[in-house]
């Protein structure tokens, strides 16, 4: 039963009316007019509750938003309105899509491609040494001389290099003379 049937009145109803319903049902469900009614006092503290927060604008407004549950301690407005909007959100959206087919897998290099390939890795002359080194472990070379060819090539890319420039040095401030020098 909400807080307005308590009273005795509409949700519409305007705060004069419900003081009116209040002072109504007091009258009524008072204790001291009903000695002896174990039931008088509980329905005297439920129109107490009811009238203690449709009385005040801010909690009525809040008790209209979300019922009942406004009342429970520590309860949080926002966080109530995010939780109903994505329910919302999750009520109209449309399903997730079915993920795309996988892609076809590519068809294996025939022969002539193989040859063209490593043809060209043969007759086009390395760049650097360790391109030399690389090309020797692409041509089956045991790894341990590949390791040691394509290293010791890139130690010799790296001697043969151009040093690079040093970066240009900022002037330097004057020193001051005189009396603060």
């Amino acid at each position: 039963m909400g807080l307005y049937e308590d009273l005795g009145c509409l949700v519409t109803s305007s705060s004069d009316e419900i003081q009116r319903a209040f002072k109504r049902a007091a009258f009524q469900w008072h204790p001291d007019r009903n000695p002896g009614n174990p039931d008088a006092e509980a329905n005297f503290k439920r129109i107490a509750r009811a009238y203690q927060v449709l009385s005040d604008p801010d909690r009525r407004r809040g008790y209209d938003e979300f019922g009942d549950d406004y009342l429970r301690p520590g309860f949080d407005p926002a966080r109530a309105r995010a939780e109903r909007a994505w329910a919302r959100v999750r009520q109209t959206a449309p399903p997730y899509p079915a993920p795309p087919n996988p892609p076809a897998p590519r068809p294996a290099p025939t022969q002539e491609q193989f040859e063209a390939f490593f043809r060209s890795l043969i007759n086009t002359p390395p760049k650097s040494f360790a391109e030399a080194g690389l090309r020797l472990a692409i041509l089956n070379r045991p790894p341990a001389e590949t390791a040691i060819v394509t290293g010791l090539g890139f130690l010799l890319d790296l001697a043969l290099a151009e040093p690079a420039a040093p970066p240009p040095r900022a002037p330097r401030k004057p020193k001051l003379r005189g009396r603060w020098g």
